[in-house]
């Protein structure tokens, strides 16, 4: 098995996980839809029996409303945090590029060992060498 099946097989399981872990969260907010529109019209039902149609509208769209509030002022934090540690993020773009030099000098030493050229092989020339 050479270096660069390795590789195909590796990023494959990644992609892989990935698309997996991707389709089962859409499965997840698919169904965590359908819970919330279940349970506001649950409580829609319960609460106008009790106090009308208008009161109840109006506090359904109030607790809305502070959720959609809520994750704003969230958002809004963290996006001051973010903005905050980009600085950090160049070194981690450092030692991703250190990395990436080690690997690539891994695969050079093992095309060198195996007698092939890293690059492109160039067709033979039809000139004799000089003698």
């Amino acid at each position: 098995m050479q270096i660069t099946d390795i590789v195909g097989v590796l990023i494959r399981r990644v992609t892989g996980r990935l698309i997996r872990r991707a389709i089962a969260g859409l499965v997840c907010l698919v169904f965590a839809f359908g819970a919330l529109y279940h349970l506001t019209v649950a409580a829609t039902l319960a609460l106008e029996m009790r106090f009308g149609v208008l009161p109840t509208r109006l506090a359904i769209g109030g607790c809305y409303a502070l959720v959609a509030i809520a994750t704003a002022i969230v958002l809004f934090a963290t996006r001051a945090k973010l903005a905050a540690n980009r600085g950090a993020g160049l070194s981690n773009s450092s030692r991703d590029l250190q990395i990436a030099m080690i690997v690539e000098s891994i695969l050079l030493g093992l095309a060198l060992a195996r007698g092939t050229s890293p690059r492109k092989a160039q067709p033979p020339s039809e000139e004799p060498p000089p003698s």
